[in-house]
């Protein structure tokens, strides 16, 4: 190639303790290491199949630690198994892709909203994710005989990534052969995004018949979803009768955006042995414009002090990226001191107002 399109390349001689020369070429401007990059399939869905059949596939520019893979899944109920061990683990050609694996099994769903998250390392200890939502909507009809009743409320809209919102829903006991009262166990039984992390208060009620009487549901919004509406449902079961229970629902509308994120950083965490290291950040955002005037830098250091070194650092826009309507990186030269040194990057979304923290492990030797 000609010479004005060659890379530029810096050669350093190094003495070696045997006193004799070796010749190192580093190219100038090598590339963002990012973390690894994870996808899954399917991406999410509503199923009435309890049994659904899931492969992930792994990605890095320069390696994948196959041993810190974890897969595990967000119960409706709160509660998270761990299903990697239902999972195998192979090499595969991924298009653009250096080093790619993948991983298939089958997991199964319980009523409501599972949340499926996949999770891996690099062998600098860079951790990618992904998280796919699986809602199962039990076909099983309630019986024909009620004697209880939860009414579906009205449409709920809230705006995403935001958290402690409640709604109340009504349980009516509607027996006409039970005289006196009847006790009811609740449950949540479809908690679908945007809406997350889904509970109701309380556990039971006991009602008198004919009688009516409220239970609370808390919740949070998640980031946007594509449809930006999920359901909110609560299960009302008669204690002592599995086969007496009724469903009442309210859909949920996300009104907001999703949070900046990074699509990578230089250099990787790891261990360095000189206190100067020049480091940058790319920052995207897909549907909000970043707030470059509030980005900040700080770091925590080995003595457990925190610096503030945002005014060490410098924004440029780098439309290459690709997302909309915002990207660029945040670079700067921090000085490190011994031991563990963990920088964190953080960025927020205009007008919104929605905020990611990325920390990054440095360790200094001397």
């Amino acid at each position: 190639m000609p010479d004005a399109a060659k890379p530029k390349r810096l050669t350093v001689r190094l003495a070696l303790m045997f006193l004799f020369l070796v010749t190192v070429t580093i190219p100038i401007g090598a590339a963002i290491l990012g973390p690894p990059t994870v996808s899954i399939s399917p991406s999410g869905g509503t199923y009435t199949s309890a049994s659904r059949s899931v492969t992930i596939y792994w990605c890095d520019d320069v390696s994948l630690d196959a041993g810190s893979r974890q897969i595990t899944i967000l119960r409706p109920d709160g509660s998270t198994d761990n299903v990697t061990s239902s999972f195998n683990y192979q090499s595969w050609s991924i298009f653009d892709c250096d080093v790619g694996a993948r991983s298939t099994g089958t997991v199964t769903l319980k009523d409501g909203l599972n949340k499926l998250t996949a999770k891996i390392r690099d062998n600098t200890g860079a951790q990618g994710s992904k998280t796919a939502n699986y809602t199962y909507d039990d076909p099983t009809p309630p019986p024909p005989d009620y004697d209880v009743e939860v009414y579906n409320g009205g449409s709920l809209n809230k705006q995403a990534t935001t958290t402690g919102w409640s709604t109340t829903f009504s349980v009516k006991n509607t027996s006409t052969n039970s005289p006196g009262s009847s006790t009811y166990n609740l449950s949540i039984s479809a908690c679908t995004s945007p809406a997350i992390n889904c509970s109701v208060s309380p556990s039971s009620l006991t009602i008198n018949e004919g009688s009516t009487k409220t239970a609370t549901v808390t919740y949070d919004v998640d980031f946007l979803p594509s449809p930006p509406t999920g359901k909110i449902e609560v299960k009302a079961t008669k204690s002592g009768m599995s086969s007496v229970w009724d469903k009442g629902r309210r859909w949920l509308t996300a009104t907001a955006y999703p949070d900046p994120y990074t699509t990578g950083f230089s250099p990787p965490a790891g261990t360095y042995y000189d206190p100067i290291l020049p480091v940058e950040i790319q920052w995207c955002h897909h549907t909000l414009a970043l707030d470059t005037l509030n980005m900040s830098e700080k770091i925590d250091r080995p003595d457990g002090s925190t610096d503030t070194v945002t005014g060490d650092f410098s924004w440029n826009f780098n439309p290459a990226i690709d997302c909309d309507p915002t990207a660029g990186k945040r670079s700067g030269t921090i000085t490190l001191e011994e031991g563990t040194n963990t920088l964190r990057y953080f960025a927020k979304d205009t007008p919104n107002g929605g905020n990611t923290t990325v920390l990054v492990d440095y360790v200094y030797v001397d």
